[in-house]
């Protein structure tokens, strides 16, 4: 997508130049800039949407992630992740459209509320979580808990478990930056290196 920005600000920088000294082509100039950056805006669609979007993180886990593992989000609560993880996720400090399924549910063990219940869950065994980007830097300093993937609207972290049990290494902690941001979740056999995966959402890397 960059590259093809790039020769479309070109043509249509040489097409406005021209249009400067030919006035009656600047209309004509300045659609042929337009469409010359349409194939730049289409690339750059999948790229955005995965800074974006959480689906393309579970693919990225082994498939199906084991039973054993939790799955939790905190203050937030995508849909996606319980469509593309297939099982049913613990909700923390958020219920909004659930309340209703709250209310007939018998047991709360998946409404639960507050930071200590999070540090509970990743004291009795494999555990992965969703958080909001604003969520990190509280979460970090528990020390228990370290990042799996990450884009623009999402931090998923995992405690030592669950990286042991679903072959999976942590970004370091420092890793989460701001601004643009995609780490994807790395493999046991390739753990790559701080800062692998920091992707720019115009790059076709």
């Amino acid at each position: 997508p960059l590259h093809a920005a790039l020769w479309g600000l070109g043509i249509g920088s040489a097409l406005l130049i021209f249009a400067a000294f030919k006035r009656r082509f600047m209309p004509l100039a300045t659609g042929l800039v337009l469409v010359a950056l349409l194939p730049a805006a289409i690339l750059s669609v999948p790229a955005v949407a995965n800074h974006r979007k959480i689906g393309g993180f579970i693919k990225a886990m082994p498939n199906p992630l084991p039973s054993e593992i939790k799955i939790a989000e905190w203050s937030n609560y995508d849909q996606s992740l319980s469509f593309y993880t297939n099982r049913r996720i613990i909700l923390v400090d958020e219920i909004s459209e659930l309340a209703f399924g709250k209310s007939l549910e018998k047991s709360s063990e998946f409404f639960l509320k507050g930071a200590k219940s999070l540090q509970k869950l990743a004291g009795e065994g494999p555990f992965l979580v969703n958080l909001r980007p604003q969520a990190w830097p509280r979460v970090s300093k528990w020390g228990i808990l370290h990042p799996v993937a990450v884009n623009t609207t999402n931090i998923m972290v995992g405690n030592d478990e669950f990286f042991r049990v679903a072959g999976l290494v942590p970004w370091p902690d420092d890793s989460i930056t701001k601004g643009p941001l995609l780490l994807m979740p790395r493999k046991s056999e390739t753990p790559g290196k701080p800062g692998e995966g920091n992707i720019d959402p115009l790059s076709t890397k």
